[in-house]
């Protein structure tokens, strides 16, 4: 479903006839099995090899004779090129016809690197190692959304890539529980238990990179749909437009820089980011905390308070799972994503600014840990959804320099937390500066909507005069009705840009 490119900034177009819902659904149900199983599981592969560094860190530090700083420098090299290589990443995926067969790629390069951890013997080694495993998994989160966008429509994919980003969450579940039992198979075969956890994690995305080469590049080459359900899937993409494939790249980059709605979501994405890593990354600490288990004094922490934090980590993370699917299926059912994203947001920012007033009670505390974690993380597909709403064919490209920003604040998040709790010497300011963050992404994307990017983008482009006039003041209202439209804007010489408002 190749479409002409739009100019830049350009939002998806108008919507067209109205597909057969029945036959819609039933190519929906046919398209799940076929691409969610291995799209998740390839987010959460990634997920865990990322992870899996922090969860060994105890044994792999005192096998490398690493310091904290080494250990520290290890970890945050990983962010280098994972930030500087996504757009590259996605270009490369963009300018083939076949992207199934790029994603395949970056798992097998993703997963032999993060096998051979396993063999690192100086921190030289180490730190190669994790400068490579963030090259090749930089192109993995928006490879795998834009793959996605090529099977459903921006009113029908919120609900996929709730499953997607569920199971980056499930990751943060399930990772812990998962080193624990590879940590403990250290002596068999004569490894280490933290050779055994990359060894396992990193050959498992080598597998599943084999079922990648046999997925469909696009809905068109899946045989299993019937001509009539066929038929429904393209009518469902008259009001979307489709990352772009093939072609001039460097276009699509123009285009996807040109498009002041990037920009805008990039600030979004790296204040976001920064909040929940900021917190992420001090978690098992803050519950330590909370716990009484830092106070002056205490005794050491045993296994049994271990494993107790480990559980405690799980509980939010399981809400989290059950309220991302909620927002999804509400957002997708209402055809309203902006909203459903600003309120799960909303609720995290005010979660973490009720805990510093709760600290000293510890089931008060953790309610309000729990909240903040489950707002921040639960609106993710219907996020990621209205992201890509805001852009025309070069959403792919797009979504990787919103998603390198945010790999800009899961950098700064945590410095930020750090340097706040060694200056104060407790948790409160620092939380209160991640809340602010956390409320500011929630107001901007409350205020930007699909009709507010395009006027952006008009302006960019020229074509319509600055101030606008009575039309642009009726377009917000059937914005926010979640009507759509279209009108006609003289330009400079006098042609016509079609535009379209979707809420």
């Amino acid at each position: 479903m190749e479409q002409e490119p739009q100019p830049p900034g350009a939002a998806d177009p108008p919507a067209g006839p109205p597909a057969d819902a029945a036959a819609l659904r039933r190519a929906e149900r046919k398209l799940a099995p076929r691409l969610l199983p291995v799209v998740a599981l390839s987010a959460l592969l990634a997920s865990l090899n990322r992870s899996a560094t922090a969860l060994a860190s105890v044994e792999l530090t005192a096998a490398l004779g690493l310091s904290p700083t080494a250990y520290a420098l290890g970890v945050s090299l990983f962010c280098v090129p994972y930030c500087l290589l996504q757009v590259p990443s996605q270009m490369a995926m963009g300018a083939m016809r076949r992207q199934n067969l790029w994603l395949a790629a970056l798992l097998v390069c993703w997963g032999a690197t993060a096998a051979s951890m396993a063999a690192v013997r100086t921190r030289w080694e180490f730190y190669a190692m994790r400068l490579l495993l963030g090259a090749f998994e930089a192109g993995a989160a928006p490879g795998l959304w834009a793959y996605l966008a090529h099977f459903y429509s921006k009113e029908r994919i919120v609900m996929p890539l709730a499953v997607m980003m569920g199971s980056l969450i499930l990751s943060q579940i399930i990772g812990p529980l998962l080193a624990a039992g590879l940590l403990a198979m250290g002596g068999v075969g004569g490894l280490r238990g933290w050779q055994w956890l990359f060894l396992i994690e990193g050959l498992s995305a080598v597998a599943v990179a084999f079922a990648w080469v046999f997925m469909p590049r696009d809905v068109e080459a899946v045989t299993a749909l019937t001509p009539e359900e066929l038929a429904a899937v393209r009518a469902s993409f008259a009001s979307t437009q489709p990352p772009a494939r093939g072609g001039n790249q460097l276009a699509v980059l123009r285009r996807a820089l040109a498009n002041p709605a990037v920009a805008a979501v990039s600030c979004i994405r790296f204040l976001r980011d920064a909040a929940l890593y900021g917190l992420l990354a001090f978690m098992p600490l803050l519950l330590k905390n909370l716990m009484g288990l830092e106070a002056p004094g205490a005794e050491p922490v045993t296994k049994a308070q271990n494993v107790r934090i480990v559980l405690l980590i799980a509980a939010p993370f399981t809400a989290a799972v059950a309220a991302q699917f909620a927002i999804a299926w509400s957002s997708q059912r209402r055809g309203e994503r902006r909203f459903h994203v600003a309120a799960a947001w909303g609720v995290g920012a005010a979660g973490l600014l009720a805990l510093p007033f709760a600290i000293g009670t510890f089931g008060a505390a953790f309610a309000c840990l729990s909240v903040a974690l489950t707002g921040m993380v639960a609106g993710e597909g219907a996020a990621v959804a209205h992201f890509m709403a805001l852009q025309g064919g070069e959403k792919g490209v797009g979504l990787a320099i919103i998603n390198s920003m945010g790999g800009v604040g899961e950098f700064v998040g945590p410095v930020v937390m750090g340097s706040l709790r060694e200056r104060t010497g407790g948790y409160a300011a620092a939380l209160l500066v991640l809340a602010g963050l956390q409320a500011l992404a929630a107001v901007g994307v409350a205020a930007l909507s699909p009709s507010r990017a395009e006027r952006w983008a008009r302006r960019e482009r020229g074509g319509a005069t600055r101030g606008g006039g009575d039309g642009e003041a009726a377009a917000e209202p059937a914005a926010e009705a979640g009507l759509a439209g279209k009108k006609s804007v003289g330009g400079p010489s006098k042609s016509f840009v079609r535009v379209h408002v979707e809420a």
